[in-house]
């Protein structure tokens, strides 16, 4: 639950007093926003060399453009929370300072939102993949598969986090032991 441990009188760094249970789940967030980054920069490659079977460059073409834009923005503002979810706890955790139910609520809840946001950053981009996205052949498919499956982990779940947080916003008991 973070603050002191046997384990950190051994091992005195702040890395040791993170609550596992809260902030330390970036690692199923980290590896969907890691996933949507290879998603974009995987379809913004195939996008410049693509051609519509009528000859037109599908790099020329706006829809193009605001899927990537949209999709970059989503895996930067993921990227973001985390990095400063992470900056804030350790700061706590160097300060002494426990982090409180609704801290630890919090940055759960936004480790889900990464995830959703890491989701919706490749379900963005999947159409432009046409047919060839179907194919279990197809990186894209594999990635698309990948960040649903990242996700999926029960600590990801966007509404057991998001109304767990809710609870606790509204003054309300939750029922979460690792909280």
């Amino acid at each position: 639950k973070g603050g002191g441990s046997p384990g950190s009188v051994l091992n005195p760094s702040s890395l040791y007093k993170l609550p596992v249970f809260s902030i330390g789940l970036k690692h199923f967030s980290g590896t969907a926003i890691g996933i949507a980054r290879g998603a974009v920069e995987l379809i913004e490659d195939d996008m410049r060399q693509r051609k519509t079977v009528t000859g037109v460059n599908l790099a020329d073409q706006q829809s193009v453009w605001l899927r990537i834009a949209e999709a970059g923005a989503e895996v930067d503002a993921a990227w973001a929370l985390l990095t400063r979810d992470c900056a804030d706890a350790t700061r706590m955790a160097d300060a002494g300072i426990e982090p409180s139910v609704e801290q630890c609520l919090a940055w759960r809840r936004n480790d889900a939102f990464a995830g959703q946001l890491a989701v919706r950053a490749v379900e963005r981009l999947y159409s432009l993949t046409g047919g060839r996205g179907l194919s279990l052949n197809n990186p894209y498919q594999r990635m698309w598969r990948d960040v649903h499956a990242a996700v999926q982990q029960m600590l990801m779940s966007w509404d057991v986090n998001a109304s767990n947080f809710g609870k606790v916003r509204m003054g309300l008991p939750f029922s979460d032991p690792r909280v």
